[in-house]
């Protein structure tokens, strides 16, 4: 096979191919007029290439990693029913919007499921709404990690 060639050797041995294609397309009278090629932006689109070719691939993890939070509140809140009911299982559920992730859920019922054993939980094992930014930050976040872009 051969070494492997860095980024900027594919795109100068690409930019060359290209330069090479538009002279040969002048023909010999007008090859010196070709234009160069901008590596910069065929550095922009080679990566932009790449990261279309794998954009699936993320979208497929994400909605996996989203069916595995599913089934994990499922199965909490299952076990949650089993020691509560079901009631005080739906007047817990009622505390928390539904539009949240998954996440948040596991978190309400591995909580109930602390409580209920007789476990000390503290602040830093829950998720908490931040005054700062306004979204909640996952358990063992102690600062806002959020960059505030606007000019207020």
């Amino acid at each position: 096979m051969g070494r492997k060639l860095s980024e900027a050797q594919k795109v100068e041995r690409a930019a060359r191919r290209a330069e090479a294609r538009d002279r040969a397309e002048l023909g010999p009278l007008f090859a010196g007029q070709a234009e160069p090629v901008d590596r910069r932006a065929l550095l922009y689109r080679r990566r932009q290439g790449q990261a279309r070719a794998v954009e699936h691939i993320h979208a497929h993890l994400s909605a996996a990693a989203a069916f595995l939070d599913r089934l994990e509140a499922n199965h909490l809140r299952r076990a949650v029913v089993a020691l509560v009911g079901e009631a005080e299982a739906a007047r817990l559920e009622s505390h928390l919007p539904g539009h949240l992730a998954p996440a948040y859920w596991c978190d309400l019922w591995k909580r109930t499921l602390r409580d209920r054993a007789g476990l000390r939980y503290t602040l830093e094992d829950c998720w908490r709404l931040c005054g700062a930014c306004g979204y909640y930050h996952a358990p063992g976040q102690a600062a806002c990690s959020i960059t505030h872009t606007s000019g207020d």
